[in-house]
Parts: C-alpha cells; sequence; structure tokens
C-alpha cells in the first residue's frame, strides 16, 4: 500500500522513503538495525525506503528516528490548482528581485521548475535549512516552514554568511511572536500593495494573501531600488516597537 500522508519534524524531500533513508543514514544505521530497534522485519523497513510499506511500519520507524513528528494538515491551498507549499516566484517578480539584490547566489528553496535563477539551488532532496548558506539569497520558502526559513535567514546573516537575504512572505507571519524575535528591527520590511500572481502548474493564479518582502542587510541602494520596483510600504529597519521610539513608515508610488 503506498503511503500518502505528510509530517512535520522530517527532512523536507518528496516521500517517506527518502525520509526514512536520510534519517536513518544520519543515525549511521543499517537497514537491518533499524528493522531491529523498530521492532520490525528488514524486508519491511526496505520496502519502507522504496516508497511502499504498511502504515504501521512507517510509524515503528519514526518512532524510532523522529519521535516527535506529528501528522500534519494537508496543504491543499484553496486558490489556484497548486499547494499552499508549492508555488513558483513569477518571472516579473524575480526580475524585480534580481534588479534589487543585483546578483542571487543561493535559492535555498529551490525547484528545477521554478523561473528564480540564482548561481546555487537547493531542492527539497538538499533540505535547505539544513545546509549552510552564502552570499545573496533569495527565499521564497514552503509557507508552513516560513518562520523556520526566517529564522535561518537571521542566523545566516548574524553570522556573517550571507551578506543578504531577500524573504517572499505572507503577511500573515508578521504578527507572530517568531518574527517579532527574527524579523521586527533586524530586517526592513516592505509589505506589498500588490497580490502577487504565483507560478503552478505553468499558469499563474492570483494569491487571496498578500506578501512582504523581507530583507536582511539591505544597504540603501537595495532599498531605494525595492522601493522602486515594488508598490509597498517600507518598514524600516532601524524603527522600535514597544520602546517608545517613533515608527518609521516610507510609501512607494
Amino acid at each position: 500500500m503506498a503511503i500518502d500522508l505528510r509530517f512535520t519534524g522530517l527532512p523536507r524531500v518528496r516521500s517517506f522513503g527518502d525520509q526514512v533513508r536520510i534519517l536513518r543514514k544520519r543515525r549511521m544505521w543499517s537497514q537491518e538495525e533499524l528493522a531491529q530497534r523498530a521492532e520490525v522485519s528488514a524486508p519491511a523497513i526496505v520496502r519502507l525506503e522504496r516508497g511502499n510499506a504498511r502504515v504501521a511500519t512507517l510509524q515503528a520507524a519514526l518512532d524510532v528516528l523522529a519521535p516527535k513528528a506529528r501528522p500534519r494538515k494537508s496543504e491543499i491551498a484553496r486558490w489556484g490548482k497548486g499547494t499552499r507549499d508549492v508555488r513558483f516566484t513569477p518571472p516579473e517578480i524575480w526580475e524585480r528581485i534580481v534588479h534589487v539584490l543585483g546578483r542571487v547566489d543561493l535559492d535555498p528553496c529551490g525547484d528545477l521548475a521554478s523561473p528564480v535563477g540564482a548561481r546555487k539551488t537547493f531542492t527539497e532532496l538538499d533540505d535547505g535549512l539544513t545546509q549552510r548558506w552564502f552570499g545573496r539569497a533569495y527565499v521564497n520558502p514552503p509557507y508552513s516552514m516560513a518562520m523556520k526559513f526566517t529564522r535561518k535567514a537571521y542566523e545566516s546573516f548574524a553570522a556573517g554568511h550571507c551578506s543578504a537575504v531577500m524573504l517572499l512572505l505572507p503577511n500573515s507571519v508578521l504578527h507572530t511572536q517568531a518574527f517579532h524575535e527574527f524579523g521586527y528591527g533586524k530586517a526592513d520590511v516592505f509589505i506589498l500593495q500588490d497580490r502577487i500572481r504565483f507560478l503552478s502548474a505553468n499558469v499563474q493564479y492570483k494569491a487571496p494573501f498578500g506578501n512582504s518582502v523581507v530583507l536582511y542587510g539591505a544597504d540603501d541602494l537595495m532599498i531605494k531600488r525595492t522601493l522602486e520596483v515594488f508598490p509597498c510600504v517600507h518598514l524600516q529597519k532601524a524603527a522600535s516597537l514597544g520602546l517608545g521610539r517613533p515608527l518609521h513608515l516610507r510609501l512607494s508610488r
């Protein structure tokens, strides 16, 4: 029986077989050792890593490899024909991003079908959250993991691994506690006026939500260029909320 479930807390690859294989190899276990620890047969682990096994086998393996993993709700979007986590940056937005950053060294949330043309791309199989980021990065993350990628962006910039990181995020993250910790006061935030027409299955669909560009390491030229190409409200990095200081907003167009 093929397994069609989704879990949180697992490597971001396309199949449970790949997830189990990655987790097993991280622990340097053989298939036989995993089978012994999970109290299932070795052939059952072989079938699981090939993508065809009983749900009970998957659960037994995950209890050993990733005890904190939990099933999550379906990510099917209520718009277009794609999923919430699979919506590509459209070409016209990519052109604006290149205009702002000048070059894009890394796309840690890449896909072979995406028009994003960074010099280096990490796909789901690479698991961008576990990789070292570098240079100027552009991040259009899976929105179910938006804050994990935002935290990674902040940490990569703060550690000096990245000179600049631009994220395209849904506005829903802007009022989260995590964004108050890793976003405000650490990045320039540009709340976009227009809704983006994301690309899915070679067709563009207007998102039913607003988006923001979040830019770590922005210099004056990057800010100027962002305001030139994106109708938006700019919440400056220097603005401090809740500290008795004024909130600085700038409008483009």
